[in-house]
């Protein structure tokens, strides 16, 4: 599988204004940081979370069964981590669903 690349992903999701920004915080922010920051944006967007829904990047570390079963979605959202970091997507991809899609369809 290709590696995706988090910040071509978040310029082409964001344009312009993010490029730079994306580039102003690399300049005074350790990578790890921007690069979360920006897999928080873009799975908040591609798995069309709400407000107050959970996105995998929040889980790591918490199991499926830790995670709370409510309307944040916490237990979904450590389900799907556990999904991804089992055949190898790394916790920052920006499109899990996409990804997961894209291992099943090669292994088909």
């Amino acid at each position: 599988m290709p590696r995706v690349s988090w910040r071509s992903a978040m310029e082409k999701a964001e344009g312009e204004v993010w490029r730079q920004r994306i580039e102003e915080d690399l300049a005074t922010k350790p990578w790890i940081e921007v690069a979360e920051a920006c897999a928080y944006g873009c799975q908040c967007r591609n798995l069309r979370l709400k407000p107050w829904q959970s996105p995998p990047i929040w889980l790591v570390g918490v199991a499926p069964e830790e995670a709370a079963d409510d309307h944040r979605g916490g237990y979904r959202a450590a389900l799907l981590l556990q999904q991804m970091l089992a055949v190898g997507v790394s916790y920052l991809h920006p499109d899990p669903v996409a990804a997961l899609a894209a291992i099943e369809n090669g292994r088909q």
